[in-house]
């Protein structure tokens, strides 16, 4: 649980306001000090105005960048999958080039590629409850044929089979 906040929710905002004017943490402090409109004076440290109005900025920026309706969040979400996917097929395109010259992989690229898989799963499964099988769609990207398991798992079981390699699920 967070420490109860020391300043209120209305001395917060009349330091952002002040910081959102033009004004230093320092000169906030010394603002706050006199006292601003019906907030009682009160002295907050620079550090402290500093910290106070750093957060709140940071949270306009996120509300800012948030989506406005519905149908930006499905296309954000969209965008968003769709570049998740273009990294994992690319990680993993790498680790085949890496496993076909020959070459084990370390215990962080057999970790991450556990990572991948669970990934490359939820966004399948997401995809399936959506309507859309990300698993076709991905196996058309791959010179148009259809695989029945996924390109992770596959390159997972192939590197469990060579010789050396621990018979584990990675992640």
């Amino acid at each position: 649980m967070a420490a109860p906040k020391r300043y209120t929710l209305e001395q917060r905002k009349v330091m952002f306001q002040l910081y959102m004017e033009g004004l230093k943490p320092a000169a906030i402090s010394r603002a706050c000090s006199e006292g601003i409109g019906s907030v009682e004076p009160f002295q907050p440290p620079r550090r402290t105005v500093h910290d106070i109005v750093s957060q709140m900025e940071a949270e306009a920026e996120s509300d800012a960048r948030a989506p406005a309706d519905i149908d930006e969040l499905d296309d954000f979400a969209e965008r968003t999958t769709k570049r998740i996917e273009a990294i994992l097929t690319i990680h993993v395109a790498q680790l085949e080039r890496k496993l076909r010259r020959g070459r084990a992989l370390t215990s962080e690229e057999l970790k991450t590629l556990g990572m991948a898989q669970k990934m490359s799963h939820d966004i399948q499964k997401s995809s399936r409850r959506q309507g859309i099988n990300a698993s076709r769609v991905m196996a058309h990207r791959r010179n148009g044929h259809e695989e029945s398991e996924g390109e992770l798992e596959r390159l997972v079981r192939k590197h469990q089979r060579e010789p050396g390699n621990e018979r584990r699920e990675p992640g």
